[in-house]
């Protein structure tokens, strides 16, 4: 399930690593490949790939749940949200939260991955807005630059879907 086209080769299918050299002991190859790219991947005891949780990793990232809005009322009525609402010209939070839905589950920019934390980055550079969720459950939705994104894409470990 690992997703080799993501990953160069050398014409003999090895790994090649950064300096044009290639991996040759099998099972270990992905993980030196990863560690080096700064990719982290769920280990066995062992130190060998763990593939069901890494195709678990690449379910979630393919397939986001819609999402369907704040976790409650209060969670939307926080002065975080409150503020983000007001910026970008809400008159008030239903029209911030449907918005923030409308965003999310629509195919605006570019998708991104935490697999840490579980949650979904919805990022639209030409419009700079910015939507978090996880499960359905947006965190929030603000105006973010793209230089501060790219940062947060390295910072984080994002990957886009």
């Amino acid at each position: 399930m690992f997703d080799e086209s993501k990953h160069p080769r050398d014409n003999d299918g090895k790994f090649t690593d950064k300096n044009g050299g290639s991996y040759s002991d099998g099972v270990n190859e992905r993980v030196r490949w990863a560690k080096e790219n700064g990719i982290d991947l769920p280990l066995n005891l062992d130190g060998s790939v763990d593939d069901l949780k890494l195709q678990g990793i690449y379910e979630k990232r393919k397939r986001p749940v819609k999402a369907v809005g704040f976790a409650n009322k209060e969670r939307k009525n926080t002065a975080h949200h409150i503020c983000h609402a007001k910026e970008m010209g809400f008159s008030n939070q239903d029209e911030y939260e449907s918005a923030t839905v409308d965003f999310f589950n629509s195919n605006n920019g570019k998708l991104y991955y935490n697999e840490h934390t579980g949650r979904h980055y919805g990022y639209d550079p030409k419009k700079a807005l910015l939507v978090v969720s996880s499960n359905g459950i947006i965190h929030t939705f603000m105006n973010y630059s793209e230089k501060r994104f790219t940062k947060k894409i390295g910072e984080e470990g994002l990957y886009e879907c």
